[in-house]
């Protein structure tokens, strides 16, 4: 993610979050996926001070569109 988002502020590339969203959230509604889902975050934001910003903003991201 750190890597995407450095690479589009430098201009190398660009992110299509709406497509990305509308292809990721099907996904992330199917029954057995939501603990997968789960375990990610809490991996993803074990012990890391920016956890809450870069959860809540990809969440209201995914929602957003």
């Amino acid at each position: 993610f750190i890597a995407v988002q450095l690479l589009a502020q430098a201009g190398y590339i660009q992110v299509d979050w709406t497509r990305i969203q509308r292809d990721v959230e099907p996904l992330l509604q199917q029954p057995g996926l939501q603990s997968l889902w789960e375990r990610l975050l809490t991996t993803l934001t074990y012990n890391l001070p920016f956890g809450a910003s870069f959860v809540g903003g990809l969440i209201l991201g995914l929602r957003a569109g």
